[in-house]
């Protein structure tokens, strides 16, 4: 288990030969820090909390940046096949919480939001 904390900087861990990069997310520095870090990255895992309904906007615009970003690095490369290249996890979290939104609901509020 890895202690965080609330930062406006990246925290970077060496797991086995890899680096995790916590970004965090907050909306005016994310789209930097993410330009910053997809071409030397592999995949993304985005984290929602499932309690928050007033973030699902905000999620929304970042995936649909970083899927954006994704598509113009692939097409640099010439690669038609996302899936090879770049791996993207939408993780919801608190979902232990009586007011966390389904799974569903909140695939349906991130279409709707991209």
């Amino acid at each position: 288990m890895v202690n965080t904390t609330t930062s406006i900087v990246p925290g970077i861990i060496k797991v086995y030969d890899k680096y995790l990069i916590d970004i965090p997310g907050n909306r005016g520095i994310i789209n930097d820090y993410v330009l910053k870090y997809l071409n030397s990255s592999i995949s993304a895992i985005i984290v929602i909390d499932s309690s928050d309904k007033s973030s699902f906007n905000d999620a929304a615009e970042i995936i649909y940046s970083l899927l954006s970003n994704i598509m113009i690095r692939c097409s640099n490369h010439g690669s038609i096949d996302i899936g090879q290249i770049y791996k993207v996890l939408v993780l919801c979290n608190k979902s232990d919480i009586t007011s966390s939104r389904s799974i569903s609901y909140i695939k349906d509020e991130l279409e709707r939001g991209m």
